[in-house]
């Protein structure tokens, strides 16, 4: 009963521990909203756009007031923006990394104690290292805050095959 209990409590860990993928579908597509369409047949690259309309075997898309119809065969991959992220973490590491190593550098360069020199164990360096990482830190994280990016969601294209 014990070797039971303990396999059913392992299995419900292991399996609430791998993140699903999660998919939005494509009736959940409104006009208007963000898309991120992969095309090799019709773009070099991912196009931004907005979606307008879906058919069977079609779908409409809007750019810069156009619409234009693209065959659902010769899509690879549709994503639709659900929200806009903040990128505060990215900026606050970047801004940490970033003010640590100049100030640790510049406070090891301009040491007074030692006549301009000083040794990585003394307290110049440490301090301007620790004071680096937290000014850096503190000015990236309310850049990455200001920056806004697309928290894309991808869209599962089921094929249809015909025989």
């Amino acid at each position: 009963m014990k070797k039971i209990f303990f396999s059913l409590i392992f299995f419900l860990i292991l399996f609430f521990s791998f993140p699903s993928k999660q998919f939005a579908q494509l009736a959940s597509l409104s006009r208007g909203d963000r898309i991120r369409i992969t095309s090799q047949e019709y773009f070099y690259q991912p196009l931004v756009c907005k979606f307008d309309q879906i058919n069977l075997d079609t779908m409409a898309i809007n750019i810069s007031s156009k619409i234009i119809f693209i065959p659902l065969g010769q899509i690879q991959r549709i994503e639709f923006s659900e929200s806009l992220k903040h990128n505060t973490v990215n900026g606050a590491i970047l801004g940490s990394i970033f003010g640590g190593i100049s100030l640790g550098i510049t406070m090891y360069l301009i040491n007074e104690n030692s006549g301009g020199w000083s040794k990585v164990g003394q307290p110049g360096f440490w301090g301007g290292l620790i004071s680096g990482v937290l000014i850096g830190g503190g000015i990236g994280a309310i850049i990455g805050y200001n920056y806004l990016t697309d928290d894309w969601q991808e869209i599962r294209i089921i094929k249809r095959i015909e025989l």
